[in-house]
């Protein structure tokens, strides 16, 4: 469900971006692998979390308006920013 809710608000985030930029993304797979260690104490806790989003994207000028959204749209996503505090995000936006 953590890694869900971090997935869901950074793909929102990045569709935002493009979408003020008027361009509206046809092609949107997106995916989350949890990493899960013991602690010092023994129990179970999340350690890390990788998301990688794939965006279809052919059109070079829509490349360009991509990049712009790839430096800003983590920083909109409210539950990576709050998860960050505790737990490793690892973000790769591939196109």
């Amino acid at each position: 469900m953590l890694a869900m809710a971090v997935l869901g608000c950074l793909s929102a985030s990045f569709i935002f971006c493009l979408q003020k930029k008027d361009f509206k993304i046809n092609d949107l797979k997106a995916e989350a692998e949890v990493t899960i260690a013991r602690n010092q104490k023994g129990f179970w806790r999340v350690r890390k979390i990788d998301v990688d989003i794939f965006a279809k994207i052919d059109d070079p000028e829509t490349h360009k308006r991509a990049d712009q959204c790839r430096k800003m749209f983590e920083q909109y996503c409210i539950v990576t920013r709050a998860v960050r505090e505790g737990i490793d995000v690892d973000v790769n936006l591939n196109y």
